[in-house]
């Protein structure tokens, strides 16, 4: 009796055993590292560097603002210098201080559609990247029958390593790239 119990026993382990090791998921979901497929397919460099440069573009463009609302406030100054048109000192710097504010305020707001800009460039290249996810790990869940993949994050406490599909989308979405860039040349050869 005890050698059956023993016998059930390790037939039962080995199946589990079995059962973790194959490439069907253990549940109805799928789990995907975006963090990891974009670090392993460079696309996190790619992105960082595109919105680096977006970021010194709208700069630059904040300050070339910068420099020619200072030179409308002198501008402004100069002009009320010259044509003191019987007005008192002070009503001229109150003229002065507040075409200044309004600068100020204008540049303040620039600098805010500025941060704006960069925000809505940065969400952009992450939606666009989480579709070509997306596209690869939708085709790889029909393939194993999951009815959703769920993005890896701090939401997510603990999952199987069975059900995660990082290296098989890293994986198909290589391969696309290469025939991409293989592509073009077949055609003409």
């Amino acid at each position: 009796m005890f050698t059956r119990f023993f016998t059930t026993l390790i037939l039962f382990i080995t199946a589990a055993i079995a059962g973790c090791s194959s490439s069907e998921p253990v549940s109805g979901s799928l789990v995907v590292d975006l963090t990891a497929v974009a670090r392993a397919l460079g696309k996190d460099d790619e992105m960082s560097s595109m919105l680096d440069q977006a970021r010194k573009q709208l700069n630059d463009q904040l300050l070339q603002i910068g420099v020619d609302l200072e030179q409308q406030v002198q501008d402004k100054k100069t002009a009320l210098a010259e044509a003191n048109e019987g007005k008192t000192s002070t009503e001229q710097d109150q003229e002065l201080a507040d075409f200044t504010r309004k600068a100020n305020l204008q540049l303040q707001q620039t600098r805010e559609v500025a941060r704006q800009k960069a925000v809505s460039f940065r969400d952009k290249l992450v939606i666009d990247f989480r579709k070509e996810v997306m596209d690869v790990a939708a085709e790889i869940a029909r393939e194993r029958g999951a009815v959703r993949v769920t993005v890896a994050g701090a939401h997510l406490l603990w999952h199987e390593s069975t059900i995660d599909i990082t290296d098989e989308v890293i994986g198909a979405m290589r391969a696309a790239a290469s025939e991409e860039t293989t592509a073009p040349a077949d055609e003409e050869g």
